[in-house]
């Protein structure tokens, strides 16, 4: 068994050059190899064919990540999300844009008033 990197090398064939004996793109053939995707069975039963193997003897599994112990966790952001209003304006309007549209422009409420 072995993995698809190992079976288009053995053959020496260049990623690219699979992609197009299978019918998909380049970058999908990548991520294939890195794990971060898996081909649908379609694809796996296609590749089985051009490496002359049961599609079985192709292994599909992510390449194992060793943990590292210099991972941090992210800073945190220094704008305030999105949920909280920018300014007073927004404040007083409240809501999204789209609750803003419908609803009484309360700044001027009472001016005409006389």
């Amino acid at each position: 068994m072995k993995t698809i990197r190992a079976w288009h090398h053995e053959l020496g064939w260049t990623q690219f050059e699979l992609a197009v004996r299978v019918g998909v793109r380049p970058q999908t053939v990548y991520f294939w190899e890195s794990g971060r995707r898996t081909p649908r069975v379609a694809y796996v039963r296609k590749l089985g064919q051009l490496f002359g193997v049961n599609s079985d003897e192709i292994i599909l599994d992510a390449p194992q990540v060793a943990p590292t112990e210099s991972l941090q966790a992210p800073e945190p952001c220094s704008k305030p999300p999105r949920d909280e209003p920018a300014t007073p304006e927004s404040a007083v309007r409240g809501g999204s844009p789209r609750e803003r549209k419908h609803a009484p422009d309360v700044r001027h409420a009472g001016a005409d008033r006389g």
